[in-house]
C-alpha cells in the first residue's frame, strides 16, 4: 500500500475543497442576496424600543429605556448602511457589518466612532420581532434587549 507524505496528502484535500467550493457560489450567493433583501425590508422603517443595562452599575441599577429608529437600511459591499436615530439624536449613516447566526442576522458595530458621541460596540441579534445584544461606550458595557415594530408614520399609520 502507498501512502502520500503528509504535505502531499494536505495539498491534494485542499486542492479538492477548492474544486468543490468553486462550485456552490452562485447557489450561496442566490441565497445569500435574497436573505438581505428581507434584512433590508424588516429593518427599514423601524423602531427599536427596549432596555439596556450597564454592568458594574452601583446598586443594582435597574434597566433604562432606550429607542433607536431606523429610516433606511441599504446593503454596499460588504456592509449594510443604517440610518437611523437614538432616541432624538440624527445619527450619521453608519456603515455596518451583518453577520448570520445560523438563519438569525447580528448587527455588529466594532470601535466605531460616531461624531460627538463617542467610540461604540455594539453585537445586537435580531430574531424576528425582538432584539438582544451587548454593546460597549468606552470603558462602559452592558446588555440591551427589546421589541422592534413599524414606525408609525406622522399621519398614525404604519409604514
Amino acid at each position: 500500500m502507498y501512502h502520500l507524505p503528509t504535505a502531499r496528502c494536505s495539498l491534494l484535500v485542499s486542492l479538492i475543497l477548492a474544486v468543490l467550493a468553486g462550485s456552490v457560489p452562485a447557489a450561496d450567493n442566490a441565497k445569500q442576496k435574497s436573505r438581505d433583501a428581507a434584512f433590508i425590508k424588516a429593518l427599514s422603517g423601524t423602531t427599536l424600543t427596549g432596555f439596556f443595562t450597564i454592568v458594574g452599575a452601583k446598586n443594582d441599577a435597574a434597566p433604562k429605556s432606550d429607542s433607536y429608529q431606523i429610516s433606511k437600511v441599504t446593503k454596499g459591499g460588504n456592509f449594510f448602511l443604517f440610518h437611523a436615530k437614538f432616541g432624538k439624536a440624527n445619527l450619521p449613516p453608519l456603515p455596518l457589518r451583518v453577520v448570520w447566526a445560523g438563519n438569525k442576522p447580528v448587527i455588529t458595530m466594532d470601535k466605531v466612532v460616531i461624531p460627538a458621541m463617542g467610540t461604540f460596540s455594539v453585537h445586537l441579534l435580531i430574531d424576528g420581532d425582538r432584539y438582544a445584544g451587548t454593546w460597549s461606550h468606552g470603558k462602559t458595557v452592558g446588555h440591551m434587549w427589546g421589541m422592534i415594530k413599524k414606525t408609525a408614520t406622522k399621519a398614525g399609520a404604519k409604514k
